[in-house]
């Protein structure tokens, strides 16, 4: 099916794995996993999804810290 059915597959795939923190989260894990998937596909490394993902788990993990749960 090539690189991009791989990419909404393995993202719709991803995003219903996070189906019990609500479709809201499913949706937005879905899209961002499809944003890494053609970041990876784009760049043909593995580095940028990384870094990408991980600074968003900071910004994440500040504003939990700023804001509570």
């Amino acid at each position: 099916g090539g690189s991009t059915v791989g990419v909404v597959v393995a993202s719709t795939a991803f995003g219903a794995g996070h189906l019990l923190q609500g479709a809201d989260a499913a949706i937005a894990t879905g899209v961002l996993g499809a944003f890494w998937g053609v970041v990876y596909l784009r760049r043909r490394s593995v580095v940028a999804p990384v870094v990408s993902h991980s600074g968003f788990n900071l910004l994440q993990l500040a504003q939990l810290l700023t804001l509570g749960g």
